[in-house]
């Protein structure tokens, strides 16, 4: 009699516990995914890089504009990125599915923004592990200003600046102000 009445609890708990390592293990998982991504794509927006190998594409990269950022159409980046984060979500994963992904990236920032549903085999498990409904938005953002691209710039500004001849005056008359006042003070 004792027996029927603990079997159901014990066996209850230990399913609880087994659910509730996949849970954690697909939490991890899911963050991994989503650091991983954004660590490609900054690479792949910043380098040219590879989403899946992280190789960068150096002839690409040395043959941007300056205007590269402001001036440029990421809609095929931004799709490459949403297939990596979506077959990414299909492999190791036990609870987790993707329902959604938007990838936006803009002049310095870009935003992943992942919908995904928990499925708990029971409603108990689902209202003591999540205590809360199965769909839940991640949302990731980082900038993708990147110093090496600013050095890049400001070279090829200041290449540009030299040959003129207005903006080497403005530059001497400048200099020798600043000599100026440091030499009063």
């Amino acid at each position: 009699m004792e027996a029927a009445f603990l079997m159901p609890m014990v066996l209850f708990v230990t399913i609880a516990v087994l659910y509730l390592g996949f849970y954690l293990h697909d939490r991890d998982r899911v963050q991994s995914i989503m650091n991983d991504a954004l660590t490609n794509s900054r690479s792949l927006i910043q380098y040219e890089a590879d989403m899946n190998t992280g190789s960068i594409d150096y002839a690409a990269y040395r043959d941007r504009d300056i205007w590269y950022p402001y001036f440029n159409d990421f809609k095929e980046k931004e799709e490459g990125i949403i297939a990596y984060v979506t077959n990414q979500f299909e492999k190791g994963l036990f609870l987790t599915k993707l329902e959604d992904a938007e990838v936006t990236i803009n002049t310095f920032d870009i935003t992943i923004n992942a919908s995904i549903r928990m499925d708990f085999p029971f409603f108990e498990l689902q209202q003591i592990l999540v205590n809360s409904s199965q769909q839940e938005t991640i949302l990731y953002t980082s900038n993708t200003r990147s110093s090496v691209e600013f050095i890049r710039i400001y070279d090829t500004f200041l290449g540009v600046a030299e040959k003129t001849e207005l903006v080497q005056e403005i530059l001497n008359h400048n200099l020798l102000r600043s000599k100026e006042e440091n030499t009063t003070k």
